[in-house]
């Protein structure tokens, strides 16, 4: 593993497993950022862990893929959407472009910007985006959710106590 994979860059992150993980950036298979993964329509999709299928997959979408072969162009045993955070806008700052769901600080890049206006504190939505290397959460996609959903957090475990546990350093 030379752990290219890292940050998002959509190269294998372990060439023994073959897994890709990285943003949606296109389609006619799905691009992810630069790797042409091909799929059917009968690819296993799970989007947050629940099935579903590969005409669910959006651009900006943070996806973890078991693939085979190796380099630009392989072929998708699994696909999973993953969401990092997921939950009710707690605080919107439209000036610099943060928003705040579950205590996790977003940043959303200026492609996003408009996005930000459109969203009210208590709205519920699904982020998809990679942590940066100074710990921050950007956005790659911003999805409102209608209807009943969990709130979630994912990411790494930050401390361990008898209390409990911290991820993000939340």
């Amino acid at each position: 593993n030379n752990g290219s994979g890292v940050g998002g860059t959509g190269h294998p992150v372990n060439e023994e497993l073959n897994i890709v993980v990285g943003t949606v950036t296109g389609f006619a298979s799905i691009c992810v950022n630069g790797v042409e993964i091909h799929y059917a329509d009968s690819t296993p999709v799970k989007v947050d862990g629940v099935e579903s299928s590969p005409d669910n997959l959006k651009l900006g979408q943070v996806v973890i893929a078991h693939v085979n072969g190796v380099g630009n162009e392989v072929n998708a045993q699994t696909i999973q959407v993953f969401h990092p955070v997921m939950g009710p806008i707690t605080s919107v700052d439209g000036v610099r472009g943060n928003i705040e769901i579950l205590g996790q600080q977003v940043v959303l890049p200026e492609k996003l910007y408009d996005q930000v206006n459109n969203h009210n504190v208590g709205q519920f939505v699904k982020v998809s985006g990679l942590f940066d290397a100074s710990g921050q959460l950007v956005a790659s996609r911003l999805d409102t959710v209608v209807g009943d959903q969990k709130p979630s957090i994912s990411g790494a475990v930050t401390s361990v106590n008898s209390s409990g546990f911290m991820i993000n350093n939340l």
